[in-house]
């Protein structure tokens, strides 16, 4: 469990009596930066909730930098995790790494559909129109995915 230190006495006393509380862009940039970008986190520091942080963030370019800028170094711990689950030789840690960053390269899954008719025949198209196919297509598909 997470413990959460109020840096922010004050404010926090105000709220619960009522009292309006301005806060300060500064002051949520603390608790971002503290709470490494998790706006639940850093509204629950500072007394307040993460709608009231995410609309001062869509109007503080500052705010939206440290909230870029902390959820980008998660990013890196967790790349740096993952290269070394691969130089363990971790097989899902390859596959993944294969399938997202390796496109470029080929490693791509591929995906091939049978469609067939009633009991496995073969689906008769006759007098069938362009989009009564489709339909027909659209319609094994759907039933494939369900």
């Amino acid at each position: 469990s997470t413990t959460i230190k109020v840096d922010h006495l004050e404010t926090v006393w105000r709220c619960w009596h009522g009292m309006t509380v301005r806060i300060t862009n500064e002051t949520m940039a603390k608790a971002l930066r503290k709470s490494h970008g998790n706006l639940k986190l850093a509204a629950e520091m500072i007394g307040c909730n993460r709608e009231t942080i995410r609309i001062r963030a869509a109007s503080s370019k500052k705010l939206q930098d440290i909230i870029h800028e902390e959820r980008a170094s998660i990013l890196d711990i967790a790349e740096s995790a993952l290269y070394n689950r691969i130089l363990d030789g971790d097989m899902r840690a390859i596959e993944f790494t294969l399938r997202t960053i390796g496109k470029d390269r080929g490693y791509v899954e591929k995906r091939q559909e049978e469609i067939t008719g009633k009991d496995g025949g073969p689906i008769l198209l006759g007098n069938m129109t362009d989009e009564e196919v489709i339909e027909l297509a659209r319609k094994k598909f759907n039933d494939k995915r369900e």
